[in-house]
C-alpha cells in the first residue's frame, strides 16, 4: 500500500510586491500575514498536504510547489 496525501488544487496566493505582481483590479485581499506563499506553506505543512497549484490574485502566474 502507497501512504495517501493530499493535493490542494487551487489557492489564490498574495504578494506583497505588486508592482512585481499586480493584481486585478479591486481584489479582495485576506488579513495581513495571511495568502502569502509562506502562509500557505505553513498551512500545507499543519495539514498534511503534500502538493499545490497556486494561482496569483491577477491570474499572471502558475507554480506546482511542493
Amino acid at each position: 500500500d502507497r501512504p495517501a496525501f493530499i493535493v490542494d488544487c487551487h489557492a489564490h496566493i498574495y504578494s506583497g510586491d505588486e508592482k512585481k505582481y499586480p493584481t486585478i483590479s479591486d481584489p479582495y485581499r485576506p488579513p495581513a500575514g495571511k495568502g502569502t506563499v509562506e502562509h500557505l506553506r505553513a498551512e500545507m505543512k499543519a495539514n498534511g498536504v503534500k502538493f499545490k497549484d497556486a494561482l496569483s490574485q491577477g491570474l499572471r502566474a502558475l507554480k506546482t510547489f511542493g
